[in-house]
């Protein structure tokens, strides 16, 4: 079987996926000078996304032009949660069909090449020559792949999952009204709504794949808007609405996708590789930011190849420490709806994952001095860190200053003195003012130290 490379250069990097992850990675590793090729097939259905404020705010810092302006102003979110009613936090209300064809902008402005294609087949593991399979016949070999199909690539053998969930979404079309977006739970799952203010409406239930009665696509219309008819909150937000397309349903189960690199040439990025329950209202966000993560370690793997399995440890400990943090958030927002505790849907998701306390709830301990893998300047290596019950990981830098380095200084220091000793570290590091001010918030959050 004859490939060929992609076009461009045959030492290139090829990415599967154009969504979020994708785009990131893409952009990222075109920034770290390779020449990096993308295939882009556009999701058959239209969905919506709230996107919360520091979603915007990391697009931003990361140079997303195109993709910033599709975002919205936020709207208020009303959350009906354990017979409560409030207006909590905001999120901006996002197309995806807008939003992604605003980061393929960005993506072609840094330089990377778009195909326009879908794949049959994903490179084999032991094969030098094998490459991707496209529906149109091409066959295309590159130097590394990057897989970011999101939740529709293959369950791996080793995946860690949380319970079976389905996210069943409906489109419709109503009067003009004030726009926002709202949460609301009932006896088998939960509803997220968004309204614009032209009228059009997106539901999402999100329930046990084997919830009892549910059809299959047809007949699922009208067992959906059965479902809604009996939540209140729902029939509110959709009074005057009509389905404006068919319901689309999806999974949405919480997935650690092991093993990350199925083989030498492929690393699995945002939802290919960790996906969150959509409770967690962390989904895109989570993407986003463990795709971040992967275009250092690609570039390890690619220019320093002895060190591959310190930057595929790197990986998986970062994705395993937010796949549980968020996991263990999400647990605890289930926990917090306590009407229908023995209900299959309550039960199973208040006790999944474990019973650690999740994030930032822990006691806290002495931090320590560590050696650990850290991101620097594109290229993953080992470095000393600070390590708290917090960030069992361990922390590098706060504002662009080594903390380590500091923190010895602190500790060969007496306790009444440390204030005084933190300023003279501080001034020796030469840092300026905003950034000393980042470092003395972060060290009096160590306490005790």
């Amino acid at each position: 079987m004859a490939y060929e490379a992609v076009p461009g250069s045959e030492a290139g990097v090829l990415v599967i996926g154009a969504g979020p992850a994708g785009c990131t990675a893409a952009i990222s590793l075109a920034r770290l000078g390779h020449d990096v090729s993308m295939i882009a097939y556009p999701r058959g259905f239209e969905a919506y996304e709230g996107l919360a404020p520091r979603v915007a705010s990391w697009l931003r810092a990361a140079g997303f032009a195109a993709a910033l302006r599709v975002i919205p102003q936020p709207v208020k979110r009303r959350v009906e949660w354990d017979g409560s009613s409030v207006d909590r936090n905001a999120e901006s209300i996002v197309r995806r069909s807008d939003f992604d064809r605003a980061l393929l902008e960005d993506a072609e402005a840094a330089g990377v090449r778009i195909l326009h294609d879908q794949v049959r087949r994903l490179p084999r593991a032991g094969l030098d020559d094998s490459g991707v399979v496209l529906a149109s016949g091409r066959r295309l070999v590159a130097r590394f792949f990057v897989d970011a199909r999101g939740r529709a690539a293959h369950r791996a053998g080793d995946s860690r999952d949380g319970p079976v969930t389905v996210s069943i979404a409906q489109l419709w079309q109503g009067p003009a009204r004030d726009p926002g977006t709202a949460v609301t739970a009932c006896a088998d799952g939960w509803v997220w709504l968004a309204r614009e203010e032209n009228g059009i409406c997106f539901s999402q239930l999100n329930c046990a794949a084997d919830v009892p009665g549910r059809p299959g696509v047809r007949g699922l219309a009208a067992w959906l808007r059965n479902r809604l008819e009996s939540v209140p909150l729902a029939c509110e937000w959709l009074d005057g609405c009509a389905p404006a397309a068919e319901p689309v349903a999806r999974a949405s189960t919480a997935r650690l996708n092991l093993p990350l690199a199925p083989h030498g040439r492929v690393l699995r990025i945002g939802d290919c590789a960790m996906a969150v329950d959509p409770l967690s209202g962390s989904g895109l966000f989570q993407a986003l930011s463990s795709a971040a993560l992967a275009p250092a370690v690609i570039n390890t793997l690619l220019r320093m190849p002895d060190s591959a399995a310190l930057a595929l440890n790197f990986y998986e400990d970062r994705l395993r420490h937010l796949f549980e943090r968020f996991a263990r958030t999400g647990r605890d927002f289930y926990r917090a709806e306590t009407r229908w505790p023995a209900a299959p849907f309550w039960r199973e998701r208040a006790a999944w994952p474990d019973e650690e306390i999740a994030h930032g709830m822990r006691r806290a301990r002495a931090p320590e001095v560590a050696l650990r893998a850290v991101v620097d300047d594109g290229l993953i290596r080992q470095a000393r860190v600070v390590v708290t019950d917090d960030q069992p990981l361990g922390t590098w830098r706060v504002a662009g200053i080594e903390v380590a380095p500091l923190l010895d200084g602190l500790q060969a220091t007496r306790e009444t003195e440390r204030a005084g000793a933190l300023d003279r570290l501080l001034g020796q590091a030469g840092c300026n003012a905003q950034n000393a001010s980042a470092v003395r918030r972060w060290f009096a959050g160590l306490q005790p130290f």
